[in-house]
């Protein structure tokens, strides 16, 4: 029942520190990555980063469609960037994780409002000398 841009931005949100984190960590190519084929085998490691990555394909597919269905044209395309970018790249890769991180943070203002709030509230709670 996604209605709002702010909905939309919210799962977003959810998605990328969820599924796409799985994705990255599966699909690691480090040493710490082939721990993990050797523990889970390299078929199930394939298989996470499968579904994962077919999860946020067609939640960020459903979020565009909802955005355009409730008259967000705007925020739908700011989505869909999103999801081209998923589609077309390695989501097993760090750097193109971090890629889309940046993109999700320049079109959300709502993740640099965030941010600053959470800096604030740090600032307010340090120990003062």
């Amino acid at each position: 029942t996604l209605n709002t841009p702010e909905d939309a931005w919210g799962l977003v949100s959810h998605y990328l520190g969820n599924y796409l984190l799985v994705c990255v960590w599966y699909g690691d190519k480090s040493d710490e990555g082939r721990r993990n084929i050797k523990e889970d085998g390299k078929e199930k490691c394939e298989r996470v980063v499968f579904d994962e990555h077919t999860k946020l394909v067609g939640a960020f597919h459903l979020m565009v469609r909802n955005l355009n269905k409730h008259g967000h044209a705007d925020e739908a395309a700011k989505v869909q960037q999103l999801l081209d970018m998923i589609i077309e790249q390695d989501v097993t890769d760090p750097a193109v994780a971090k890629a889309i991180h940046a993109k999700h943070k320049e079109l959300d203002s709502g993740v640099t409002k965030f941010e600053e709030a959470l800096k604030q509230a740090r600032a307010e709670r340090a120990p003062q000398a």
